[in-house]
Parts: C-alpha cells; structure tokens; sequence
C-alpha cells in the first residue's frame, strides 16, 4: 500500500478514533516527515512499506544519532520516538506489520526539571501593566483579560484562546475541554467575568455566540503566536526573565494555590492532569522555595 495513504489514514483515526489533540497530531506528522526524510537519505531511495519493514536496529540507531548531532533536545527525540512507535502500532492494527525492531528502542532518559512560576508580586504586576504595551485600548484590556483568565483558572494558553464568546453566559464554573478531548469545569470569577466584558465592549468586532472570545487585530481568532509575542514585549519591557510566558502563568497558578492550600487533588483537577503524579511537581516547587526561605531567614541556616 502507498506509505502517503497509510501515513494519511494514521492521522485521521488519531483524531477520530483516538480523540488525539490537533497540536499532538500536527507534532506526530511532523516527526514522521522527519523521519522518512532521513531514512530516504540514508538509504537513497524513497521509502515505501516494503522498505520500513527492513529498516534494523542499528538504522535506528544512527536516526537517533542524526538527531543528537543536530542538537535536538532529548523531549524533542523523545516525542518523535513516541510519534513512530504510534505509526508503527497503526500498522500493526491494520495486519500490515508483524514486529519491528522500533519498539525496542527505549527513549532517551528525560532530566525532570521544575516548573518556574512567576512570584505573585510579579504576577500582579503584570496583570496590572501588560495593557500600556498596546496603542490600542482594546488589545490592551484583551491581553489583560486573557492571562488574567488563564493566572485564575491555571488553562494552557490553547484551552483559553479556543474559547467562543457564548461562554460568558456561564455564571461560577466554565466547562473547558481539554487534552483529548476531556472536559472540566473552572472556577470563573465575579472579577474574570468583569475583565472579559469590559474587554467585549472595547472591542471593534461584533461578537455572536460562536464568535471567538479572544480577536486579533484583524477580527480573527487570536493565535498562539500573537498570545507570546505580547508577553515577550512585556517581559523585555519589564526585565522580567525569558521564561516568563503565558504558560509560566499556568505554572503560577497551580504554585500559589499550593502554597496557600496544599490540596494537589484539587489542582490535579483543575490543571486537567491525567495523573496525580503529573501534578506532584508543584509539591517540588514549593519545597524548593520553602528551602530557599528557611536559609535566607533562619538563625540556625547561617550556623
């Protein structure tokens, strides 16, 4: 069978039949391009099915080491490795492919870093500034609406800006869905759901029930792009340090909550993790600042 069809029919049953979000099939397909490309360089020829069931360990091996030379970070081989398998698995599904030698490849080990939250003073302030960057009223009280939403309801910046304007009809809690396609419920705010329709009734654009909430200049869906750019001038504006990013807000939310409650159930809930041990990492966090507090403050940390 032709390798583009099967590649094709692979992504659709990842969105349908899997529920796979549009951001993780766009990354599987971009591996997988990644992929073929460079087994049709190294074996010079192109590739077909035929061809991928030849493909040997040690092949795999010298992809992986094509990636370290061009300094691809081990999540970025890691997700790619992840993204094959998946193809491969597909295959299996389909009785075109018996075993292969991928699913003997372990993934690189991934070094587990910290999420970095901003202080809640720098958080405030933020939220209190980030409109002087725009000329525009309007985009100004959007920006300032948007992480304000995203800092009190811990949302990745996608779930936000995939928001239509007919969810400022909810009254206490807004139903997000989130990565595939499982859905909860946040907390809105009295003071969110102010920020948002001041921001409604700047803007320029007529707003219908399906109209997205959040509008770029040109009366389309904002995008993700626009959504950091504006975050990056005010970060350069404001000192603030590179990993200050409409994500780090997510971050900030879920470690103040924990700081000043403790419940990790309920942030797991809230921040949408599949596993607890997801969330875990906030208890890490907030160690590592109750550490730094006891040596700057405590007698007995100067001894």
């Amino acid at each position: 069978m032709d390798l583009t069809l099967l590649s094709q029919e692979w992504l659709i049953y990842l969105r349908s039949g899997r529920s796979v979000s549009k951001h993780t099939v766009a990354a599987y397909h971009h591996d997988w391009q990644q992929f073929i490309a460079f087994f049709q360089t190294y074996c010079g020829h192109p590739i077909d099915l035929p061809s991928l069931k030849k493909i040997k360990i040690t092949d795999l091996r010298s992809w992986l080491a094509d990636r370290y030379q061009q300094d691809f970070n081990t999540r970025s081989t890691a997700r790619s490795l992840s993204g094959v398998k998946n193809f491969f698995r597909f295959l299996q599904q389909q009785g075109l492919l018996d075993c292969h030698p991928i699913f003997m490849v372990r993934p690189p080990r991934l070094k587990r870093t910290l999420p970095r939250p901003l202080s809640t003073e720098q958080t405030l302030t933020l939220l209190k500034d980030i409109p002087q960057i725009s000329q525009q009223k309007w985009v100004g009280q959007r920006d300032r609406a948007l992480f304000i939403l995203i800092y009190s309801t811990g949302l990745r910046l996608g779930e936000a800006l995939s928001l239509n304007y007919d969810v400022l009809k909810a009254r206490q809690y807004l139903t997000i869905q989130g990565k595939g396609d499982k859905c909860r419920q946040v907390p809105f705010l009295p003071m969110v759901q102010a920020e948002l329709q001041q921001y409604c009734q700047l803007c320029p654009f007529p707003f219908q029930a399906h109209t997205p909430l959040f509008l770029g200049i040109k009366g389309q869906r904002l995008s993700l792009s626009v959504a950091d750019r504006q975050m990056q001038r005010y970060r350069e504006l404001a000192g603030l340090p590179d990993w200050a990013t409409p994500h780090a807000l997510r971050h900030s939310c879920a470690t103040h909550l924990m700081r000043a409650s403790g419940d990790l159930r309920g942030i797991q809930e809230l921040l949408g993790h599949a596993s607890l041990s997801t969330t875990q990492i906030y208890t890490d966090v907030d160690n590592k600042h109750l550490m730094r507090v006891y040596q700057a403050a405590h007698p007995r940390s100067k001894s």
